[in-house]
């Protein structure tokens, strides 16, 4: 069965945006010295091995078989199986100075979980970066309010799982609002928690200019309440232009130190 032009039309725009968000995930973290990273699901060792070259030490922790398993990896990298779904108890607290999380979380049935084990096994002050499909940019609305599921998502590729083997690997079955994974984020001890770009299609943003506006209209008039910190941090998370138009939710946050009095997006010395 030939797939549909939809199912075509998605496949040309992962390929298109893939790269793209790979080497904004290694923009990222080029910036920060080098450390013990957690790649949490690795996938196919991509990045491991892009950050091993780098000079960081990376445990890639993944569910199903490797792409290219069976072949050497560097010394930098520790392959490991795990269900990220039943947590990350193969390692100790405060164990990573970087976690990283691609495409990974949209995966698992127990992202909350995920979330937290990732703020368990980072250092104070550590970096955790996440990526999932973005389900609220302003494609991804459009077309749930035409055909009614999220950009990323696609219902054959989720029915079509049922008919399959028990060992084939879980399609996208959790959607992640920005407004819960900030809360998880925010409940697991992080701070400085920030949406970052991913340019695609120049034509595709000057079209959705208008919707954008809009958008941002309406923000002007949300309730705000001045003891709401997180609220109104959230609320200009939402109405960026990493959130409304790019097509990957590219999140990064940092583990608060215990010296620290923590509110939304920051950390404070204490006193």
């Amino acid at each position: 069965m030939h797939p549909s032009l939809a199912t075509q039309l998605g496949r040309l725009r992962k390929r298109h945006v893939r790269p793209l968000r790979r080497a904004r995930i290694l923009h990222l973290l080029e910036s920060h010295p080098c450390g013990r990273v957690l790649d949490a699901p690795a996938g196919s060792l991509w990045l491991a091995r892009a950050l091993a070259s780098r000079g960081f030490a990376v445990d890639a922790i993944d569910l199903s078989p490797h792409e290219d398993h069976g072949v050497a990896l560097p010394g930098a990298i520790h392959a490991l199986r795990g269900d990220l779904d039943e947590g990350l108890a193969q390692f100790a607290d405060r164990t990573f100075d970087y976690v990283v999380s691609v495409e990974g979380l949209e995966h698992l049935e127990r992202p909350a979980l995920a979330v937290r084990e990732f703020g368990r096994v980072l250092k104070p002050c550590g970096l955790l970066l996440v990526t999932t499909p973005n389900v609220v940019s302003l494609r991804s609305r459009i077309k749930f309010l035409l055909f009614g599921y999220y950009d990323g998502f696609r219902r054959r590729a989720l029915f079509r799982h049922l008919a399959t083997s028990p060992g084939e690997e879980t399609p996208h079955v959790m959607p992640l609002h920005p407004q819960f994974l900030y809360y998880w984020l925010a409940r697991a001890g992080f701070v400085g928690i920030r949406a970052h770009d991913i340019r695609v299609r120049r034509w595709e943003r000057f079209l959705l200019l208008p919707l954008a506006l809009v958008v941002a209209g309406v923000r002007c008039f949300a309730h705000r309440e001045p003891d709401e910190p997180h609220y109104e941090a959230y609320l200009r998370l939402l109405s960026s232009r990493a959130v409304l138009f790019s097509p990957t939710l590219v999140v990064t946050a940092r583990k608060s130190d215990p010296a620290e009095r923590w509110s939304a997006g920051r950390a404070e010395p204490l006193p």
